[in-house]
């Protein structure tokens, strides 16, 4: 599950070979829909993609890590229960 469209492409790149790994562009959530994604950037490597971004604001991190929040984007968000119904999971 990757929601940023950026780092989606490049989970797909690096997986496409392995035939048991499945990528979805979603947000894993409580709630089914689309969610405020808090994208994350390293300000030390600012060309390259970064996966601290969060659904939940930052708050206490932001004392102890040098990555800075300062964009959110609209991603789809699915919750785990209506994933597993959508994909015919029950285990």
């Amino acid at each position: 599950f990757e929601p940023v469209p950026k780092n989606f492409e490049i989970l797909k790149q690096a997986t496409t070979d392995y035939k048991n790994i499945h990528c979805y562009p979603l947000a894993l959530s409580d709630v089914s829909g689309y969610a405020t994604f808090y994208t994350a950037v390293n300000p030390s490597k600012p060309e390259k993609p970064c996966q601290a971004g969060s659904l939940l604001a930052p708050k206490e991190r932001l004392g102890v890590s040098p990555m800075v929040y300062q964009d959110t984007i609209q991603v789809p968000s699915v919750t785990l229960d209506d994933w597993a119904r959508e994909h015919d999971v029950s285990q």
